[in-house]
């Protein structure tokens, strides 16, 4: 083993094999480097996929059995999602840093990168979505940006009143972003981005990840409310709290009914009614307290869950 991939044996990634004939899943542990805390995961197939966390990028081809350090150029800090269009263009945002690989991550270009505290021409970048290698989106605190050229350029769209945590856009129009007790949606491409009140009374609700099937989607937050809109974000309703103490972050749903929600102390809960009820999955034993970040199914059966 090289020096790189022998240091690379520490920090975990869960993988979940759901196997349809079985009466239960399994969840299956994968380390890495144990001193960093990941933040995203995703897979373009069932082999191949990008993890970010630290002021690190990590990819596998092997399901995750094995997975190697790629270079970032720009060292600023947390990165805080990844992107992958296809298997060669991928984007990745943090604190100051925009990046993107044209060679599946052999090489890393800083599109757009700064140096803590980030000022106005580039904010602490949290939240990216792309519908194919020339037009994405970005986000983070109070401010929204787009492309149409892979980055080249980045226009700066709209101020927004909060930390945006996730956005998805399901063609070039129309897209969804969360954050911090707001929610906002566009349908002129992130030109403009419209408030979009959530029905919460008293806690203000620190939303993490989004996740649709259509134009369905959910959110988690911070109090264990689950909200779903049925109309891609034109209204919000809150459906469910999950009756558990722990802290719920990243969501992920499959299908219509069946979605995996990832929690603080380190759990993960399962649902297969849309939400409406949560069942806490049976993983490996963890040191660490911390819970998951990131969520990412491939499809029914194979789901990726990563945190510190």
């Amino acid at each position: 083993f090289s020096q790189e991939q022998t240091q690379m044996k520490n920090l975990f990634i869960i993988l979940l094999i759901f196997f349809p004939r079985l009466i239960s899943s399994q969840w299956i542990t994968q380390y890495i480097d144990e001193n960093v805390t990941l933040y995203d995961v995703r897979f373009i197939n069932e082999k191949t996929g990008w993890i970010c966390g630290g002021n690190l990028i990590y990819k596998t081809t092997n399901s995750g059995i094995t997975w190697l350090r790629q270079p970032n150029p720009a060292q600023t800090g947390n990165l805080y999602q990844i992107h992958p269009v296809n298997e060669n263009i991928v984007y990745a945002c943090g604190i100051c840093t925009i990046l993107k690989t044209t060679n599946g991550g052999e090489n890393w270009t800083a599109i757009r990168v700064g140096s803590p505290p980030c000022g106005d021409s580039l904010p602490d970048v949290r939240a990216l979505w792309f519908n194919d290698e020339n037009k994405g989106w970005f986000s983070g605190n109070a401010q929204a940006m787009r492309t149409t050229n892979g980055g080249v350029t980045i226009v700066d769209s709209q101020r927004v009143d909060m930390i945006a945590r996730d956005m998805y856009f399901k063609d070039d129009s129309s897209g969804v972003m969360i954050g911090e007790g707001l929610a906002y949606r566009t349908s002129n491409s992130g030109s403009n981005w419209i408030l979009v009140p959530l029905p919460f009374t008293r806690v203000v609700p620190f939303c993490w990840r989004l996740s649709f099937v259509g134009d369905v989607g959910w959110t988690a937050a911070e109090n264990n409310a689950i909200f779903r809109t049925t109309n891609f974000g034109t209204s919000w309703d809150s459906i469910a709290a999950a009756q558990t103490d722990r802290t719920f972050y990243p969501i992920e749903f499959v299908n219509l009914s069946t979605g995996y929600a990832g929690a603080h102390p380190v759990s993960i809960f399962k649902t297969t009614d849309g939400g409406i009820h949560w069942e806490m999955q049976s993983i490996p034993s963890f040191s660490t307290p911390s819970g998951f970040l990131s969520v990412f199914a491939l499809n029914d059966s194979i789901v990726w869950a990563v945190g510190a």
